[in-house]
């Protein structure tokens, strides 16, 4: 036995027991969710696993439900599908394994801790100065960032932060409002500089870098990852900075045998499709993704530099230089219910069996 099954077996016995009672306990918490929907509903999809919202996307109950991963095992049995889960939660350390492997990545352009900042800290130019310091020094360069959480996720505390009239600015949504970088003292925090995205994504919607969620899923005993599945994720006027669906954003379902979309959709109507972005009027059903298996090649390459990755949504975009750029990786309690949305996960035997052997179904 390989020693990542023999590791998934020692999961697998712990679910019979009080851990498992504990996390059912936990899961009646959802009834009292979308208070907009019946009892009986919320009742019926939630003896089955899953969430009002999510039986809605998925168009249950015409869609058979047993070829869904349920939200009641995203939410507490795929925390482990990874050996090294943790390293999905520090984008830093990640960011430094990208980069030893020569992965394009985000110019990173500093670190910041409780006051103090490195600028340019995945490079030799390291300087170590104030977050006074550095906020003078952003507002000098007089260009876009992205401040974001080294561990944050579904693009939680995310800001678009420019630099104006000697001043630095921060847009979260349609609001504006002036920032301080050095108030930023409560977790460790990373500055990007705003990337450029090529011309198809910047049509879609100019505003938010607009990634893919790939998923790659390294099977044991197999030489090589492949791509799952994949979702076009876009940005709206609501979900500025990020292109988040959970903030507003849509996702359009890709194709991965063609790169092709289907119509998107949107959390706050998840039932209604939609063909074209409501704001640019870029079509969105039956496009095809510029570069598609070129995109796929790379992720899967990348995948294929970390043993441990067996499970993995990476969110990736092509860059004005037409390159596949990394913006992160998530491990395997994420983004399951938008890589769902045109068909269950577990339609496809090769994901089943994997969902199978890691003893969570």
């Amino acid at each position: 036995m390989s020693l990542i099954a023999s590791w998934r077996s020692r999961i697998g016995r712990v679910r019979a027991g009080p851990i498992e009672a504990l996390r059912r306990l936990r899961w009646t918490r959802v009834i009292e969710q979308h208070r907009d929907a019946p009892l009986r509903e919320k009742l019926r999809w939630w003896r089955l696993g899953f969430r009002v919202q999510s039986a809605r996307l998925y168009g249950f109950p015409a869609a058979d439900h047993a070829e869904y991963v349920p939200d009641f095992v995203v939410s507490y049995r795929t925390s482990h599908l990874n050996p090294a889960e943790a390293l999905f939660d520090h984008k830093a350390a990640r960011r430094a394994m990208l980069l030893a492997m020569g992965a394009a990545q985000v110019e990173a352009v500093a670190l910041l801790w409780r006051g103090r900042a490195v600028l340019h800290p995945f490079s030799a130019r390291q300087t170590t100065m104030t977050a006074e310091e550095l906020e003078r020094w952003l507002i000098a360069d007089g260009g876009e960032y992205v401040v974001k959480p080294e561990g944050g996720g579904q693009g939680r505390a995310v800001a678009l932060v420019r630099s104006e009239d000697g001043e630095l600015s921060r847009q979260y949504g349609t609001a504006r409002k002036p920032y301080r970088i050095a108030e930023c003292y409560d977790h460790l925090t990373l500055v990007e500089r705003r990337a450029q995205q090529a011309d198809f994504w910047r049509q879609l919607f100019p505003d938010t870098i607009n990634t893919i969620r790939l998923l790659t899923i390294w099977p044991d005993g197999e030489r090589m990852p492949f791509v799952a599945r994949a979702t076009q994720k876009i940005g709206t006027a609501r979900s500025v900075p990020a292109d988040n669906f959970a903030r507003g954003g849509l996702a359009a379902a890709v194709d991965v045998a063609t790169g092709r979309m289907s119509a998107a959709r949107a959390k706050y109507d998840v039932t209604k499709p939609i063909p074209r972005h409501p704001e640019t009027g870029a079509q969105i059903e039956g496009t095809v993704l510029p570069g598609w298996h070129e995109l796929c090649d790379d992720v899967v390459r990348i995948t294929s530099a970390f043993p441990g990755d067996c499970f993995v949504g990476w969110d990736v975009f092509r860059d004005a230089e037409g390159r596949t750029v990394i913006i992160e990786a998530n491990g395997g309690s994420t983004g399951v219910q938008i890589l769902q949305m045109d068909g269950g996960l577990l339609s496809d035997s090769r994901i089943r069996r994997f969902y199978q052997d890691a003893r969570v179904l």
